[in-house]
Order: C-alpha cells, then sequence, then structure tokens
C-alpha cells in the first residue's frame, strides 16, 4: 500500500521496497491477505508516524507486481 499526502509526496511507513509495473517503488505498509478468489472485506490497520493534514490522500495498493486498485480519502 502506498499513500500519497495532499501534496503528492508518498508516506513513508515501514521504508521497504517493492516491484511493481516494472519499477521499484517504496512503500507506506505492506501485509499479506490470503485471497482465495471469493469476494471479501479486508480492513488494514495502519498508523501515520506524523500528523495529518488537511486535504485529499491518495491510497494505491497493488498485488502481484501490478496496481490492485486505487482510492482517495479527504480530511478536513
Amino acid at each position: 500500500m502506498r499513500i500519497l499526502d495532499p501534496a503528492g509526496n508518498l508516506i513513508i511507513g515501514e521504508g521497504g521496497t517493492f516491484m511493481a509495473n516494472d519499477q521499484t517503488l517504496q512503500y507506506t505498509y505492506k501485509t499479506a491477505i490470503e485471497f482465495n478468489g471469493e469476494a471479501k472485506r479486508f480492513t488494514l490497520d495502519w498508523t501515520n508516524r506524523s500528523a495529518f493534514e488537511s486535504g485529499t490522500y491518495t491510497v494505491i495498493l497493488y498485488t502481484d507486481g501490478y496496481t490492485m486498485g486505487r482510492g482517495s480519502f479527504s480530511l478536513k
């Protein structure tokens, strides 16, 4: 998971890297999710080490070396 702050900067979490879409990327948070092909809800618990700013954040999820999904949320 990569989280971009309202300015478009990556929020660095654990500081590791991974390969996705033929690029080496840093991640905000990494975990394994067991997926067996059935629709399920998953919750990722992550704590930001810094205070959140107001604005819109982008969350990008990856799996097996590719972008899996993207979303955003806004904080006032």
